[in-house]
């Protein structure tokens, strides 16, 4: 153990924080993604005879990542980094699971990932945060939708009702709805 941690130690000491390649519409912040992250640690660690792997679990409402640092005969396991999920979707899980991975690297590597905000990001209220919008795979699906029943060529009203200039910018949280009420229209269709 005491010469991967001698080897971490080396490795740290060549290691320059993650290049903050991304930003954050919400909180207007930037950010290090997850590939700017790999970038920062990779060499060094490599360079210093050490690996890493990133173990997954899930819960229904969260998914946690741990990063284990392997090499010199030994490991160092990091801790779970936990991040709750949005909704319960395949789009949610895969963007919790980027976040922790990249949040869990960092630690285990002792980089920054983001900008310092001193803690103000996790203490405004919830009301603050921003309603995710739709993804692309959701805006596909709406559009199929609104093709399906007839209405593609009212999405200026969709937008308008919705209060949204753009489709993308429509919230998850009304999608079921939207899609139900167009499904019930594209029966009508087909029963006429």
């Amino acid at each position: 153990m005491q010469e991967l941690i001698a080897a971490l130690a080396k490795a740290q000491a060549e290691m320059t924080h993650a290049a903050f390649d991304s930003k954050n519409p919400h909180f207007k912040s930037r950010y290090a993604s997850l590939a700017s992250v790999i970038d920062a640690v990779r060499g060094p660690l490599t360079r210093h005879g050490i690996a890493y792997v990133q173990r997954v679990t899930t819960t229904p409402d969260a998914v946690g990542v741990e990063t284990v640092l392997l090499g010199h005969g030994a490991q160092i396991e990091t801790g779970t980094v936990l991040v709750p999920l949005s909704a319960p979707t395949a789009h949610a899980l895969g963007s919790a699971l980027t976040y922790a991975k990249r949040y869990s690297l960092a630690a285990a590597c002792g980089i920054s990932a983001d900008e310092d905000d001193d803690g103000n990001a996790a203490t405004q209220q919830s009301q603050s945060a921003p309603e995710p919008t739709l993804t692309e795979g959701q805006v596909e699906e709406l559009r199929n939708a609104l093709f399906a029943a007839g209405r593609d060529h009212q999405l200026d009203q969709l937008l308008k009702a919705q209060r949204v200039s753009r489709i993308e910018d429509i919230q998850q949280a009304r999608l079921p709805a939207l899609l139900k009420r167009l499904r019930d229209l594209a029966a009508q269709e087909v029963k006429q």
